[in-house]
C-alpha cells in the first residue's frame, strides 16, 4: 500500500481483503481542476481517520478515468475497520471531519457516496451492508 492509495484489480475491488471486519468505500467526483487542493485535503483526512481507534487502514486514490467525462475526477476512499467498530458513529465521524478538510460542497461536482463491507471467514466472503447497526450500500456519507 502506497501512502496515497491502494492497489486495485481488475474489477475495482481492493487487491487483499480482511479476514475480518468492515471495509468503508466512499467515492465522490470534483472538478479536474481541484486535483491539487483534494489530494491535500484526503492526505490529511485519511491520516486524520486512520489514527482513531478500530481503523485498521485509511487511503485513498483517484480512480482511473473512464473517457466519460473529462471534466472531473472521480475519488475513492477506503477504511478498514476492525471488528466491532461501531459503524454509524465511524461515519458521523468521518462526514464531519471531511466537511472540516473542505470535502463539501461547492467543491465537489457530486455528493460523498459510501458502501459498507462486512467481511466475514475467508477473503473475498464479504456481505454487502453492515448488518442492523449500518447503512445499506451507496447510502450518502455527507
Amino acid at each position: 500500500m502506497s501512502a496515497e492509495g491502494f492497489e486495485c484489480g481488475a474489477d475495482d475491488t481492493p487487491r487483499t481483503l480482511p479476514a475480518r471486519g468492515t471495509s468503508v468505500f466512499v467515492y465522490f467526483k470534483t472538478p479536474r481542476s481541484a486535483e491539487r487542493f483534494i489530494r491535500e485535503r484526503l492526505a490529511r483526512l485519511t491520516r486524520e481517520q486512520g489514527s482513531a481507534d478500530g481503523v485498521l487502514e485509511a487511503a485513498f486514490a483517484l480512480r482511473g478515468d473512464d473517457g466519460s467525462d473529462t471534466s472531473v475526477h472521480t475519488w475513492l476512499e477506503h477504511y478498514r475497520l476492525a471488528p466491532g467498530v461501531e459503524i454509524r458513529g465511524f461515519l458521523t465521524d468521518l462526514g464531519d471531519t471531511a466537511r472540516d478538510a473542505g470535502l463539501s460542497a461547492p467543491t465537489l461536482v457530486s455528493e460523498r457516496h459510501c458502501e459498507v463491507f462486512t467481511w466475514e471467514g475467508d477473503a473475498g466472503t464479504g456481505v454487502r451492508g453492515a448488518g442492523s447497526d449500518g447503512p445499506e450500500a451507496s447510502d450518502t456519507c455527507a
